[in-house]
């Protein structure tokens, strides 16, 4: 029966204490930046003027000439597309 109401009880308060005081999403110098959705996910988190940053971490937007070549490939495909509307009589 400890555990249990130990557990809520610090649920509840932690709850309320970010309601009272909310946690930055941001660090301090990086306020100004804009917070939109998965904006950390492709760098996990870290920042350009971070230290320590892992190797495998890459800040350019897109990561692999591959990428870029099938990107541009889709693009082109897209605009060959006939897109006009298509009548069809019956």
């Amino acid at each position: 029966m400890g555990i249990i109401l130990s557990s809520l009880a610090g649920g509840l308060s932690y709850y309320l204490i970010c309601l009272v005081f909310p946690p930055p999403v941001m660090p301090p110098h990086h306020a100004d930046e804009p917070v939109t959705w998965e904006r950390l996910a492709k760098t996990e988190g870290y920042f350009p003027d971070d230290e320590n940053v892992p190797a495998h971490i890459h800040f350019d937007t897109v990561t692999s000439l591959v990428d870029r070549e099938s990107h541009d490939q889709i693009e082109d495909e897209k605009s060959e597309k006939d897109i006009s509307p298509r009548i069809i009589e019956v």
